[in-house]
């Protein structure tokens, strides 16, 4: 018997310094599943409390995987998937919805997100030529083993209509200081015009009307279009509730 009391024979003894080696060499992996298993638990007991507070956005917000299957969906966004309005989710795929311009516009920001890249790009209905701003952004911090596996939210994607919402051109004008002409030229894209529309509207030449965007960009900090409209939009994103 040994100091300790118990009696290790010479086969459990080969036995002990195989597990041993074996353990050894699996530590490594053991590392990285640990935390990975646990990322995955707690996005999955995460998600009810996800989708309430998602539920509190007008917009309609997609939590995807990294095969752009939908994880989780406020009740916004499946709205507009079961009206197919700029998107679908089909065999529970994000996607662009068939009704769209250009849906490879779509298609690509969603291929970016695979990669950790965020991408803002502009939906158009064929029919009606209603728009949305359509955002892609990861999600940081998702360790990189967790992230190959398609059950946890890798990123999220909302749709913002551009339909108008009142005094948003005007608060913006007042938050970056805009002159009159500029505010009442972004009153127009935010409300779904094109630049040669809202300049025929506000009987300007095209050349002023661009003029006044770049000049908007430039005070914004934004490079397109589609990014200031995302800005509009973005000041009226959260639902007051009065409970």
């Amino acid at each position: 018997m040994s100091t300790l009391g118990v009696h290790v024979r010479a086969g459990h003894e080969r036995r002990i310094r195989v597990d041993a080696a074996w353990l050894n060499l699996l530590s490594p992996q053991l590392l990285i599943a640990a935390p990975t298993t646990w990322h995955i638990e707690a996005a999955r007991l995460a998600a009810p409390l996800c989708r309430d507070v998602l539920d509190a956005l007008q917009i309609p917000v997609f939590g995807v995987d990294t095969g752009s299957k939908l994880r989780v969906v406020n009740g916004p966004g499946e709205a507009l998937i079961r009206a197919r309005r700029w998107v679908t989710g089909s065999g529970g795929i994000l996607g662009a919805s068939s009704t769209v311009l250009a849906p490879q516009a779509f298609t690509d920001a969603l291929a970016r997100l695979r990669s950790g890249l965020s991408t803002t790009v502009l939906l158009t209905e064929r029919s009606t030529r209603r728009q949305a701003v359509a955002t892609a952004v990861p999600l940081s911090g998702v360790p990189r083993a967790a992230s190959s596996t398609q059950s946890v939210i890798s990123g999220f994607v909302w749709i913002m209509p551009c339909d108008a919402e009142a005094g948003s051109a005007r608060s913006l004008g007042e938050l970056f200081s805009l002159t009159r002409a500029e505010i009442t030229l972004l009153d127009r894209l935010v409300r779904g015009a094109n630049l040669n529309e809202a300049a025929a509207a506000l009987h300007i030449s095209i050349h002023t009307a661009r003029t006044h965007l770049k000049t908007i960009f430039r005070k914004t900090g934004r490079r397109t279009q589609s990014q200031l409209l995302a800005l509009a939009h973005r000041m009226s994103m959260v639902r007051v509730s009065a409970g």
